[in-house]
């Protein structure tokens, strides 16, 4: 009997200490999140003090929880609503479903206590799945939480986000113990109580250090909980599913569950390994999720790695057409340049070279270079722009071909990119027209660098050249020089032996000096 007795009074140790825990928090002089940590603290306390008073299966206990989790969650939400930059819309989608998700069980439990029988049992196991489903998504959540905390703030917030982790590991390994059991244990419930004890400490380790904290979440943070929290809510899904088939299926329960758990799997996975699909999502999610299309500080990070290091020994002009055509998800993309004034193929990334033209077009430079416009190509087909005069007809005529990105560079052209349609063709927007202009602005930049290279480089040669000629000329000149002389004295001492034998040894000398 000693596992109820330590139930209590580990439980009642929680409850005092996250009491004075949320006293310490409310007398902050910092407003926000302080304040809503006091209530979290608060509402854990007060979950503890029940538990230790009347138990942790009582309905009453069991709002309490749910207020707790909503607490936290409304904490961890003010965190990233500290920050200078708000969180992506994402974001607190995330943080709606799970929290809509932990009401739900709570309904289910309230639900359950008014049944009896089996359909009370079956009701009861439900809301416990979605409990488990509500802890392994706030993980998921402390996760990103911990990934998008700023460094003067990974002092004090590290050690309540550890905490906050602790309290919902324990929840989650009670609650699938106790599903995989089919009871509660009072050492399980003892040790939840120790853990919530520990937890009060590492909090009260955080609070101690004054820290400024300010989080920014990352676009690829936001995908991650998304993701993590859609594979929660399949498990979830698939368990339920199971249950439902379990309990219809008579004999044959456990073959159709077999069955339907493959046959769901591999649905999944075939839909997810579709590229048009997997594109179609981020398309999505980025539109009615993000403020923002791009994440611009991880496309631009990725943008100059593509043009610093060239993968497999590329060239530059290959490496300038991927990293645009990286940004907008095309497949391939072609390097048009300056050439004699007009705009030439030249290097080319996933492009079938053979159907671009030889000749260069006057007509398309002229016009780049006095707008400076990036030209849709669907919008040209479909006749909704000016532009379409002095766009040649084989890039009309080209259901591949997508946008055409000018390259300017100090009042010149330096060429052009012509990009693939992506896997989802969409009309480009102002974000795609201003990340296009900047980043063809830089290529350009590096092409024209390039360029003076080349020029600089054959600049050295040519002089080389000069400087080598100069010593080979300058060799016949003395040459010349002397058969001239020996030419001369030939002629005034002809009639003398002596004179014609040194004529002959100044030839030789010379013939073999040359």
């Amino acid at each position: 009997m000693i596992a109820p007795q330590l139930v209590l009074w580990t439980h009642a140790l929680s409850a005092l200490l996250f009491g004075g825990l949320a006293v310490v928090a409310w007398r902050a002089r910092e407003s926000e999140p302080r304040q809503v940590l006091a209530a979290a603290l608060a509402m854990t306390a007060l979950w503890a003090l029940a538990v230790a008073g009347i138990g942790g299966a009582e309905i009453v206990t069991r709002v309490i929880e749910t207020l707790r989790n909503l607490a936290w969650l409304g904490f961890m939400i003010a965190l990233h609503h500290r920050g200078n930059v708000r969180p992506p819309l994402a974001v607190g989608t995330v943080y709606g479903v799970v929290a809509l998700v932990a009401i739900g069980s709570l309904a289910l439990h309230i639900v359950s206590s008014a049944t009896w029988g089996q359909a009370a049992l079956q009701i009861d196991n439900v809301a416990l799945l979605l409990r488990m489903l509500v802890a392994v998504a706030s993980l998921v959540l402390v996760r990103a939480l911990h990934v998008s905390v700023g460094t003067p703030a990974r002092g004090g917030l590290l050690w309540i986000v550890a905490a906050l982790a602790g309290i919902w590991c324990a929840d989650f390994a009670i609650f699938s113990s106790t599903y995989l059991t089919g009871r509660w244990e009072s050492w399980q419930l003892a040790a939840r109580g120790l853990a919530m004890v520990a937890a009060a400490l590492v909090i009260g380790t955080g609070l101690k250090r004054r820290d400024d904290w300010n989080v920014q979440v990352s676009r690829a943070v936001a995908y991650q909980s998304l993701s993590l929290v859609a594979i929660g809510a399949y498990l979830a899904l698939l368990a339920l599913a199971t249950w439902a088939i379990a309990a219809v299926g008579g004999a044959n329960a456990r073959v159709l569950q077999t069955a339907f758990v493959f046959g769901s799997t591999a649905a999944i996975l075939t839909l997810f390994s579709n590229s048009w699909l997997r594109a179609w999502t981020k398309v999505k999610l980025a539109k009615h999720f993000f403020r923002h299309r791009y994440d611009y500080r991880g496309e631009w990070m990725r943008f100059t790695e593509t043009l610093g290091a060239p993968a497999g020994g590329a060239a530059l002009e290959e490496r300038i057409v991927k990293a645009i055509a990286d940004l907008t998800d095309s497949p391939g993309g072609v390097l048009l340049v300056s050439d004699g004034g007009g705009l030439g193929p030249s290097a080319s990334w996933n492009w079938d070279r053979a159907a671009l033209p030889v000749a260069s077009d006057h007509v398309l430079a002229a016009h780049l270079h006095e707008t400076g416009r990036i030209l849709d190509l669907d919008a040209l087909r479909g006749g909704r722009t000016e532009d379409v005069h002095a766009v040649p007809q084989w890039m009309l005529d080209a259901p591949e071909a997508w946008v055409l990105v000018p390259l300017p560079h100090l009042g010149t052209l330096a060429g052009a990119i012509l990009l693939a349609r992506p896997p989802v063709s969409r009309p480009l927007d102002w974000e795609d027209f201003d990340l296009l202009k900047v980043a063809g602005r830089q290529v350009a930049s590096y092409l024209a660098e390039a360029g003076a290279h080349q020029a600089l480089a054959e600049a050295q040669r040519f002089d080389e050249f000069n400087r080598r000629f100069a010593f080979i000329l300058h060799d016949i000149k003395n040459l010349v020089s002397q058969l001239t002389l020996t030419a001369r004295n030939a002629e005034r001492h002809a009639d003398k032996a002596e004179s014609l034998s040194v004529a002959i040894m100044s030839a030789r000398n010379s013939a073999l000096s040359a």
